[in-house]
């Protein structure tokens, strides 16, 4: 039978210096990964945003096309989904609607168009 008695048996584990290796190492890999995936949010939403504005002003383009001119601020961009009544008087607004539905931004605002006299020929478009 042996015995250990004389002897100092190491403990197993790590050491002060293993353990902040360790720290340090992901303290670097986080400050190199985080940045990245911390402004895609931002990025996803605006790209969301951009294309929604493109889908409104190509049905706005289409009502253009079909009427003869955009519908009033009044009318609004609901003039998209539903006929619209009112002056200017949309007399060639199909059997579709030019959206099914308003989209919304990212951000859960409304999209908002606002025609006046000045823009006859365009169309200011934003997401509020």
């Amino acid at each position: 039978m042996k015995t250990n008695l004389g002897r100092a048996t190491r403990a197993r584990g790590f050491t002060l210096i293993e353990m902040m290796m360790a720290v340090l190492i992901i303290g670097i890999l986080l400050a190199v990964i985080v940045p990245n995936f911390w402004g895609s949010d931002d990025k996803a939403r605006t790209a969301a945003a951009k294309a929604g504005l493109r889908s409104v002003a190509s049905a706005l383009d289409m009502y253009r096309i079909d009427n003869g001119q955009y519908p009033s601020t009044e009318q609004g961009l609901q003039a998209l989904v539903s006929k619209p009544s009112g002056f200017p008087e949309a007399r060639h607004w199909g059997p579709e609607p030019y959206l099914r539905k308003l989209p919304m931004d990212p951000w859960d605002n409304e999209f908002v168009s606002e025609m006046t006299f000045v823009h006859r020929t365009h169309f200011p478009l934003a997401s509020c």
